[in-house]
């Protein structure tokens, strides 16, 4: 193609409407609810019940009547007699009357008539009796029911993943199962006749074939069951029949390698030889940004950089936000912020860079420091990396404590 009539790279905006624009639609299956961490709720969670069902003691102590207590002094003690002890688990066996005190262990429900609970340290006692040398007032240290959760209270929405927190809700309210969206299929295919699987000898001119691992992690993590078949060499026929493949087993196909220009990057050519929709290629972003979109009956095939740290950069903007719309959450891109640089960025960006880091903070405010390597293949500039500056085109180097723009992974 003539230099004049090839066609601009693409925004990132333009890149993630156009995956956003596909029909998407996970389907929902219900799983046990101690399963359930790091899936997408399918459902609304709302409490049944009240969380704690019943006014319990946050502490070790007695529950008594606040009243009984109001002109208690040193020179003036009270003094209650113990009616009985109750211990969490156990529900009390008699009213708390004037005069009288019950000893009462940590989570236990509060007896009927009682208003209060005073600590032991707080008391002078016997197996009998117990005696306060100060007032305390109704409703101390009292945990109301319903004070976690009220019954119809919602404390999970659809869309969202479920944390360990959610998780100890569900079991809090009762609940075994849950609905989640299924967790969507994704097939990795390596391209590269210079790749070597693990556990193979290391022929001089072979790399080995760390994308994989790299990217299948990133994936898992965002909710999604990764698979691969394997490593494909440069053939744009045998690429072409493994999207294939890949497309009858999945919900996503992401491949590495061949997307570019080169002499030997076929993926382009294989994803029109299966009659696949071409969404983008190549979009405006450096490292990473040679990519490709495509799609074959309503699924995306991502065709991604043969470079580990440049692949991870085209997954973590374009095809992260498009796979956690797969599995059910809302679509959206990757969060940013503004961040104050701890390190300086040494060279200039006439074409705009990404660059990988991790964020600090300082004095309260949020601060990113440069990872030392930033080369293409640089698996080491992603160990501890959580954020990516964005750094427009045009821009010279930027001095310790310049302001920019970052990505939050």
């Amino acid at each position: 193609m003539a230099e004049g009539k090839k066609k601009p790279r693409i925004s990132r905006e333009d890149a993630l409407e156009l995956l956003f624009a596909l029909a998407v639609s996970p389907e929902a299956e219900t799983v046990p609810a101690e399963d359930c961490c790091g899936r997408v709720l399918a459902e609304d969670l709302i409490s049944p019940e009240a969380v704690p069902p019943f006014p319990k003691s946050p502490l070790d102590g007695y529950a008594l009547r606040g009243e009984d207590t109001a002109d208690a002094s040193p020179g003036s003690p009270v003094v209650l007699r113990i009616t009985e002890e109750i211990a969490a688990g156990n529900a009390p066996r008699k009213p708390v009357l004037p005069g009288e005190a019950a000893k009462i262990l940590t989570g236990a429900p509060i007896p009927a008539g009682a208003n209060a609970v005073v600590r032991f340290e707080e008391t002078q006692f016997t197996a009998e009796t117990v005696t306060l040398t100060a007032p305390v007032r109704p409703n101390t240290d009292i945990v109301p029911a319903g004070d976690d959760l009220q019954p119809g209270q919602r404390f999970g929405k659809r869309g969202e993943r479920i944390t360990p927190p959610t998780a100890g809700m569900l079991a809090a309210v009762g609940r075994e199962t849950v609905r989640v969206f299924r967790r969507p299929r994704v097939t990795v295919i390596s391209t590269g006749s210079e790749l070597t699987g693990p556990g193979e000898p290391l022929e001089y001119g072979k790399i080995r074939n760390s994308s994989y691992a790299l990217l299948k992690g990133y994936m898992e993590n965002a909710g999604a069951e990764v698979d691969t078949l394997g490593i494909v060499g440069d053939d744009p026929d045998v690429i072409a029949e493994a999207m294939q493949r890949a497309l009858m087993r999945s919900d996503m196909v992401v491949t590495t390698g061949g997307v570019s220009v080169g002499d030997y990057d076929y993926v382009l050519a294989a994803s029109e030889k299966i009659s696949a929709r071409r969404l983008f290629w190549k979009v405006r972003f450096r490292p990473g940004g040679t990519m490709l979109a495509a799609e074959k009956d309503g699924k995306v095939i991502l065709g991604l950089s043969g470079n580990p740290a440049s692949a991870s950069l085209g997954l973590h903007l374009i095809g992260l936000p498009f796979l956690r719309a797969l599995c059910g959450q809302e679509k959206k891109p990757l969060a940013r912020t503004k961040a104050r640089l701890l390190t300086p960025i040494k060279k200039d960006s006439p074409y705009g860079r990404l660059v990988r880091g991790r964020m600090e903070l300082a004095d309260g405010e949020v601060c990113f420091r440069c990872m030392d390597h930033q080369g293409n293949g640089a698996l080491t500039s992603l160990l501890g990396c959580d954020m990516i500056a964005d750094i427009p085109p045009d821009t010279p180097p930027l001095p310790e404590g310049t302001v920019i723009d970052a990505y939050i992974l």
